[in-house]
């Protein structure tokens, strides 16, 4: 059994190291992901303070009056004092073909004061100027660049296997059950704990494999179970959330089945525009909410419903999706279709919603974002220690049949 096992560990990792390497390390510099974005493009986020901010309604018309190949679908104001707009679009349709615009871009940052549009992106793009390179850091760490979802897939069948294979390595690191010994069980397994760095370079690399993972896995299968929230969420994380408990289907999930979707959905605005939606967004808020500040809005165009994302003070930083309130504002009419709320949300709904926040760092502020940076790290020494340690016994298996078989010969 124990002979299987250590095969399992070895195969399964090696199958795994060079991806688990890779997303280590991305997901180490993403952890700080807004402050080295900015820091590399401050002409696109930083803006003059001291002025106050165009409505809504009036930097969404800024950006599309700018290009009207475009359409605004998500905003999000500024977020603090001195930062800009951000402005997610979409291609409208060229009345001349029939066919969308082509996507030059689809990010705009806006000086929230004037409008002016400061720059633009296509996040993602194989560019490795200053303004996309985050941007091509943070789809390399979950889908390697590989299009139509199958970098998602093939990355969440990664998580799937390393969180099998950490449970393997764990157990392969326990004592063999032993006679011969008068030591207890713990002062046998005490030593997979420790790092020798006196003891050679060989040694120091196998400590470093075996008691960097188990110092550090707990931390290990949490990534790994969040890793496979964020890439296999709908093929397996959901449906496995839900043979435990009641998962509520997202508002504009509901609204695509055909009995609710309209019949056609115009490129152009619906009759009620952006700042209307957060008026009612606000009328409809719990009095504890009364006072929050605008974090997002997206306009659903399949839909033609406007989410408003309102946030409590001082979530900005942490971005927990949890103190927050969601409402879902039909365009036509200017009514509340629905509202939805951690407080008020199934335990299934508040377990996937802490899935992203514990994956990104987030939900410890600072300090969880150090961690999961120094883990993303961790994760990369761990696979490369790991190649080493087969890479030298491959080489003395190796060395032990050429040896054998000049004895035979």
């Amino acid at each position: 059994m124990r002979l299987l096992l250590v095969r399992l560990h070895r195969w399964l990792g090696l199958a795994t190291a060079i991806f688990l390497a890779f997303a280590g390390l991305t997901g180490s510099l993403i952890a700080f992901q807004p402050e080295l974005d900015a820091w590399l493009n401050p002409q696109l986020f930083r803006v003059d303070a001291a002025r106050p901010s165009l409505s809504i309604e009036r930097l969404a018309a800024e950006v599309e009056r700018a290009d009207p190949t475009v359409m605004a679908t998500f905003i999000m104001p500024a977020q603090r004092p001195g930062s800009s707009t951000l402005v997610t679009v979409e291609p409208r349709i060229d009345p001349a073909t029939g066919s969308p615009y082509p996507a030059r871009y689809n990010q705009v940052f806006v000086d929230p004061a004037t409008g002016t549009v400061l720059g633009a992106r296509l996040y993602g793009a194989w560019r490795f100027d200053t303004q996309h390179l985050l941007p091509f850091i943070v789809v390399l760490h979950y889908s390697l660049h590989i299009p139509d979802r199958w970098g998602d897939l093939l990355l969440g069948i990664v998580a799937v296997v390393w969180l099998f294979d950490s449970v393997i390595g764990f157990w392969l690191t326990l004592p063999v059950r032993s006679l011969s010994t008068s030591r207890s069980w713990w002062q046998r397994w005490k030593p997979s704990w420790q790092i020798k760095r006196a003891a050679g370079a060989v040694r120091l690399n196998f400590d470093l494999h075996r008691a960097g993972g188990l110092w550090l896995w707990g931390l290990l299968i949490a990534m790994a179970l969040t890793s496979i929230a964020m890439n296999l969420g709908r093929e397996v994380f959901v449906p496995a959330v839900e043979l435990f408990g009641v998962v509520t289907p997202s508002p504009l999930a509901a609204l695509t089945e055909p009995e609710h979707k309209p019949e056609a959905a115009p490129v152009e605005q619906p009759p009620i525009g952006w700042d209307a939606a957060v008026v009612e967004a606000r009328r409809n808020a719990p009095a504890h909410a009364s006072d929050w500040s605008v974090h997002s809005i997206y306009f659903a165009a399949e839909q033609r419903v406007y989410e408003v994302t309102l946030i409590e003070p001082g979530d900005h930083d942490t971005a927990l999706r949890l103190g927050r309130e969601r409402f879902f504002i039909d365009g036509n009419t200017g009514e509340r279709v629905a509202h939805r709320s951690y407080d008020d949300s199934t335990a299934a709904d508040k377990f996937l919603a802490w899935q992203y926040p514990l994956h990104s760092g987030q939900i410890g502020g600072l300090a969880g974002r150090i961690v999961v940076c120094l883990l993303g790290l961790a994760v990369c020494m761990l696979s490369i220690t790991g190649i080493v340690i087969w890479a030298r016994k491959r080489r003395a298996r190796q060395h032990q049949a050429h040896r054998s078989a000049q004895v035979l010969a």
